[in-house]
């Protein structure tokens, strides 16, 4: 009798058509998700331009200028700013005829608006677009990321294709550093491979100088921007915090269609918020606003007429307010790790002094060069902090007259360096000492010849403590310096 093969082609039957299904179902999102989408008319009608599935979902962040309500006028006290803006950008673009035949005097293709949070880079860009009549791309860096390997090469080339297609165009770019940032070897691949192809296409805007497509940035880290990007970026605007006349003009226009107290003193508003951003100035008021709404919401009829108007009064409050929540330098102090002394401009201009001296070319730094041919300067011994410690200071012992040690006291991985000298010999060196084991492990030095000697817990804050030893270096007898340091805060 043969067997019943009935059930097992039945099983067989279904498990190829399920395998079938998924099959289908894997290609078919395998195929470019975004030409799911419909083709988008309206504002491309009046282009008149025919836009391939990228350039569809590129589109999305496409902001037409005549549909944006920004202008000059919606921005105080940034005249040298909006009048860079207007020779560089503006006035080149609407005069084309003027400046066709010179490809110096063409708008630059990258430009990068840096400084603190709050002091209006996203409103200039929106802005420029707007009086320069530029289409506006919102451009963000999840628009560009897919799932799938390859499509985010083949978005980028669609920034750049429908920027083209829809010129005059700028491309906004808001927080570039989180995107365009530092590349490294922990990169990756997907993400090297998108920002090397941005910058290719990039490049071709700069061959064609005809083309009208301007890629504009904004940052309140430019130091985390990767230097190939900032070198195509060559107009560089720092939007800094407002002095005390911008303050004033910023007040006003935030509260020029407001109920405000015509008796409002605005210079004495502005002198109270030192420090303070456009936007916090605007939330100030927004707060001073909301006081006066707060006195009628126990009332039985609300009325708009029964809100009275912004007083001076409640500006200061508005302002002490803020203030709590404040400390130098724009941040809030909910987010301090340190609560004495926040790094400020000063000290990031004092360590990049610090750092270049301590540079060779290739980008090196002397101070663990291999390099047994050059000699290590007293330049080379500075180290980088950035104001985290203030503790840095030579110390210089005299024994006798014929050994003179000079100790140079860091806070970094390094604890001390010794210069040491014979003038009776006519021989001197470096001596370096680390902090512990491990420091000496990681930046091991052919001139390291000391030992570590383990700060004293009973030590101060700031106090310095020198060991001498007596040693024997190439049948000279010497001394060596042990230093220990307690850093505040360590």
């Amino acid at each position: 009798m043969a067997p019943n093969l009935a059930p097992v082609g039945g099983i067989t039957l279904f498990l190829g058509v399920g395998l079938h299904l998924i099959y289908s179902y894997i290609m078919k999102q395998r195929e470019n998700p975004h030409r799911q989408e419909t083709t988008r008319t309206g504002q491309n009608k009046a282009k008149n331009v025919k836009l391939s599935a990228y350039e569809q979902h590129i589109d999305t962040h496409r902001v037409d200028p005549q549909a944006m309500q920004i202008t000059w006028r919606d921005i105080a006290g940034l005249e040298e700013v909006i009048n860079e803006l207007m020779e560089k950008i503006i006035f080149p673009v609407q005069n084309r005829h003027l400046f066709r035949e010179s490809r110096l005097l063409q708008p630059p293709k990258g430009v990068l608006l840096y400084g603190p949070p709050g002091c209006g880079k996203t409103l200039i860009a929106k802005a420029t677009a707007k009086e320069a009549g530029f289409t506006f791309i919102n451009l963000k860096p999840s628009t560009l990321t897919d799932k799938f390997y390859g499509e985010s090469q083949k978005l980028t080339a669609a920034v750049f294709s429908l920027a083209s297609k829809l010129a005059p165009t700028i491309i906004f770019i808001d927080e570039i550093d989180s995107f365009l940032r530092n590349r490294s070897s922990t990169d990756h691949e997907a993400t090297a491979m998108m920002k090397a192809q941005f910058m290719t296409l990039w490049d071709g805007l700069e061959t064609d100088h005809q083309c009208q497509v301007i890629i504009m940035g904004a940052t309140n880290r430019p130091e985390d921007i990767d230097p190939a990007i900032l070198r195509r970026m060559p107009t560089k605007i720092h939007i800094k915090l407002p002095n005390f006349e911008q303050r004033k003009q910023i007040l006003r226009l935030i509260l020029e269609n407001e109920k405000v107290d015509p008796l409002i003193n605005f210079s004495h508003i502005a002198g109270e918020t030192e420090g303070f951003s456009g936007s916090d100035l605007k939330e100030i008021c927004r707060e001073a606003a909301l006081l006066c709404f707060q006195e009628i919401m126990d009332s039985d009829t609300l009325s708009i007429d029964h809100i009275r108007p912004i007083s001076q009064d409640d500006l200061q409050n508005a302002t002490r307010k803020m203030k709590k929540s404040k400390i130098p330098g724009g941040h809030s102090t909910i987010f301090s790790i340190d609560p004495i002394r926040q790094t400020n401009q000063d000290d990031l201009q004092n360590a990049t002094r610090k750092m270049k001296k301590s540079k060779i070319p290739g980008g090196h730094s002397t101070i663990f060069s291999d390099d047994p041919i050059r000699q290590i300067n007293q330049d080379d011994l500075q180290s980088n902090t950035a104001g985290r410690y203030a503790l840095q200071q030579d110390v210089q012992v005299k024994l006798g007259d014929d050994v003179t040690l000079q100790c140079q006291i860091s806070t970094d991985e390094i604890i001390s360096v010794l210069k040491w000298s014979r003038p009776d010999l006519n021989t001197d060196g470096y001596v370096y000492f680390y902090r512990n084991k491990r420091s000496y492990e990681n930046y091991q030095h052919p001139s390291f010849y000391g030992r570590v000697k383990l700060r004293d817990p009973e030590m101060k804050d700031g106090d310095v403590s020198v060991i001498l030893t007596n040693v024997t270096f190439n049948d000279a007898e010497i001394y060596k310096c042990h230093v220990a340091v307690r850093n505040p805060g360590r």
